[in-house]
């Protein structure tokens, strides 16, 4: 049940990219577009409502930058996503490579003992007018919705599943298998509105109406983390006042407990310049217990590189390789981990 709930957060994000896109000239330079992006995500991160998570996604910059680079050494699959888009082009007319940034916002909420309920709202903007794009799911769905005005906006509520199964990619290869996978889990009701011109929000109908209405927001230390790293491919911020074991099974070992003692986790990942980067941050409830975490961590990291390294597996070596770069430091209750792995070892692992 618990990894239910997290691949029907995932549909739902992944649903939300056959649905959205971003309206910028083609005549707009880089340092313009990333201005006009980084204004985007900023601006509808504080209209988010109140989240346990937040996520913030560069899709144009993912297909046209970062895709090709991490798939360079793997033309096969990279020829696999090509196939996939083009099939969702002709299937459902939406173009996946104009899609160009979404900001997601997750709540959490524990429904009995170890299992967790997540609802998702997702918004992101598009080359082509949102109201085109509503009209479109609303003929994709056979007219199964209903309509409901909320404030200024009239929200379109409708189970995907059906219209989803006519339409998911095909082909029996990883990457239609692992789509349609994942949207197999959205059986749950959804709404969508055009917030304005090129901006759609999809998400669970609660989520939808609290971001329409006045009420709590996402939180300053969420909105300043996002903010931070605004200028990378994707960033991320989660709070867990219980602990990570409201999102994770954990042991009661070491690693167990000082997981369960992280209140705050925040961070990014890049993929530029062939290397791909990932910075992590996570605020522990103490000092002590981040001391705790340090140690726990730098420990695996002083025999974990040789047990990988010393094994047969490509895979085992290029990990046992990253986990010596590994960038560890402490500054008061708050431990971080800085990563940056060459796309030469990247190209060892996607070719497994």
């Amino acid at each position: 049940m618990y990894s239910t709930k997290i691949k029907a957060a995932v549909a739902i994000s992944t649903f939300t990219v056959l649905l959205s896109f971003l309206t910028i000239s083609p005549a707009t330079s880089h340092s313009s577009l990333l201005s006009e992006k980084t204004s985007f995500a900023a601006t509808v991160v504080t209209m988010l409502p109140q989240s346990d998570a937040v996520i913030r996604f560069d899709s144009e910059r993912f297909f046209s930058q970062s895709l090709p680079q991490l798939l360079s050494g793997t033309p096969e699959r990279f020829a696999e996503m090509d196939k996939i888009v083009d099939q969702v082009r002709a299937q459902t007319g939406i173009d996946l490579k104009q899609f160009d940034e979404v900001v997601i916002g997750m709540s959490a909420r524990e429904t009995r003992p170890n299992e967790t309920e997540y609802e998702p709202i997702i918004a992101a903007r598009g080359k082509f007018s949102s109201d085109a794009l509503v009209g479109l799911v609303a003929i994709a769905s056979n007219g199964k919705y209903r309509q409901e005005q909320i404030g200024q906006r009239v929200v379109y509520i409708f189970s995907p599943s059906e219209m989803i199964q006519k339409n998911k990619p095909t082909g029996g290869n990883f990457m239609s298998d692992l789509l349609g996978s994942a949207l197999e889990t959205l059986d749950r009701e959804v709404a969508l509105t055009a917030f304005d011109q090129n901006t759609l929000v999809l998400g669970a109908t609660s989520r939808v109406r609290q971001m329409l209405s006045p009420g709590p927001r996402v939180s300053a230390e969420m909105l300043a983390k996002i903010n931070s790293s605004a200028n990378t491919l994707m960033s991320f911020a989660i709070k867990s006042p219980t602990g990570m074991n409201q999102y994770l099974k954990l042991e009661q070992d070491t690693l167990g407990r000082n997981l369960s003692a992280v209140r705050f986790i925040s961070g990014s990942i890049d993929a530029a310049n062939s290397n791909v980067t990932l910075s992590l941050s996570a605020r522990m409830s103490t000092i002590t217990e981040a001391t705790s975490m340090k140690q726990t961590l730098d420990g695996f990291k002083m025999f974990l590189p040789g047990v990988l390294a010393s094994g047969r597996s490509q895979g085992n070596q290029v990990l046992g390789r990253a986990l010596q770069n590994l960038r560890l430091t402490r500054v008061g209750s708050t431990v971080s981990a800085d990563l940056t792995v060459p796309q030469s070892e990247i190209d060892v692992l996607l070719k497994k």
